[in-house]
């Protein structure tokens, strides 16, 4: 289940969102981070910016986004994976 975020999708305050980030629990184990990745995909969303969570693990999905071309960034693709400690 999904909560709402608590800013505004009209005025993004990164020290709002960075405090809403570090209080997720995602330490391993277990490494949920659902929850996380919901917040990050309801932010983008909200953002007008296409995203996809997958998982092979309910409570670890990956977070895939979209950005549009007119973003003007240098790159076409980038990719941010997870950390293994194993």
């Amino acid at each position: 289940m999904r909560d709402e975020i608590a800013v505004s999708p009209t005025r993004y305050n990164p020290v709002e969102i960075l405090q809403r980030l570090i209080r997720f629990d995602t330490s391993s184990p277990p490494g949920n981070e659902r929850e996380y990745a919901s917040f990050i995909d309801q932010l983008l969303t909200q953002a007008g910016i296409e995203t996809r969570l997958l998982a092979r693990s309910d409570s670890r999905p990956s977070l895939i986004v979209q950005l549009p071309r007119s973003f003007g960034l240098p790159v076409e693709a980038m990719a941010l994976g997870e950390w293994h400690d194993r």
